[in-house]
């Protein structure tokens, strides 16, 4: 049997998956679809509903989906 890796959460923060929705922006629903679809930020299962969602990993969520807005170019012969 693999040994389970220790998880230390004192000095970080983690939501609940209500407030987890909230801060990066989609519904209670949405992120619950996407965490049984493996489309979630990573997140902790404490039971068969009750998740942890850490923030640095939600930060890391945002992050990645992050897109830079391009320069306008003027192609369009507008100055």
């Amino acid at each position: 049997m693999a040994k389970q890796q220790s998880l230390d959460l004192r000095d970080k923060p983690a939501l609940t998956t209500g407030p987890a929705a909230d801060y990066i922006g989609v519904g209670h629903s949405t992120l619950n679809r996407w965490r049984r679809e493996g489309r979630a930020p990573a997140h902790i299962t404490l039971s068969w509903r009750k998740y942890l969602w850490p923030k640095h990993d939600l930060d890391a969520f945002l992050e990645a989906r992050r897109v830079e807005a391009a320069a306008p170019s003027n192609e369009g012969g507008v100055a």
